[in-house]
């Protein structure tokens, strides 16, 4: 028994040490996508995102982000479709730092799954970013990113049409006034069509998050999120249906 007990003592050591609770991490994880749960129809939608710097003296990022659809108020509540999107980029500042820049970089997204509900897909892309100032502190934040695939699914050979070629995002920050702590309204859209560039097909989504000074302490961000079209996840990427959803972000 003395021995076991020892040898689980030396076991366990390690992996004390090791946790970043105790011990920092030695990357720096930062927000990259809006991370959020949001709760509605047609079913609650949560989303994680981090990016960190691979090598600290260079702009070269390494990012993670997941979408998961949960079918919460089911029975069992099981979760009906996972997307997985790791990329690396590397960042190139335009102007001043925060401002204005170019990612240049690699992404792959997948449900992890097999047979005919698998989807997955690469993509080289290169995306352009600038913030803007309205005013005192009103901003605007837009960026665009092209893509060109580099490999796809047999299952989703066709995703193009529902995915598109490029997507664009177009934030507007703190524009309500000094009653919102934090406030911004953001317009994602992407296209699809036979050459998965037509804007009047694909997605459209648009999300308001804000709090208070009273709640801003207590409360992450208050999140609203309207999406129409089709792409929204991948499983059922060529399904059009309109997504109205409430909860939290930060």
């Amino acid at each position: 028994m003395r021995v076991f007990f020892l040898f689980f003592s030396f076991m366990a050591e390690p992996a004390f040490a090791y946790s970043n609770e105790y011990a920092a991490s030695a990357f720096q994880f930062l927000g990259y996508r809006p991370s959020y749960f949001l709760a509605g129809q047609p079913n609650t939608k949560v989303q994680l995102s981090l990016k960190t710097k691979f090598i600290q003296d260079l702009e070269l990022h390494v990012a993670y982000t997941q979408l998961m659809f949960w079918d919460l108020f089911e029975k069992s509540s099981p979760f009906h479709d996972l997307n997985y999107n790791p990329e690396v980029f590397y960042r190139f500042h335009l102007a001043e730092a925060e401002k204005t820049w170019i990612d240049l970089g690699y992404q792959h997204e997948s449900n992890g799954r097999d047979g005919p509900p698998s989807r997955s897909w690469d993509r080289l892309y290169l995306l352009y970013s600038q913030r803007t100032p309205l005013g005192q502190k009103t901003q605007i934040h837009w960026s665009i990113s092209l893509w060109v695939p580099v490999s796809k699914d047999l299952e989703n050979n066709d995703i193009i049409r529902y995915r598109g070629l490029w997507e664009a995002n177009v934030t507007l920050l703190s524009f309500l006034g000094p009653f919102f702590e934090r406030n911004d309204l953001t317009l994602r859209f992407f296209p699809g069509g036979r050459l998965g560039l037509n804007p009047l097909q694909g997605g459209r989504e648009l999300t308001f998050r804000f709090n208070n000074p009273s709640t801003k302490a207590a409360l992450p961000v208050l999140t609203l999120q309207v999406f129409q079209g089709q792409g929204e996840g991948l499983l059922d990427y060529r399904k059009k249906h309109w997504g109205l959803r409430g909860g939290f972000g930060f």
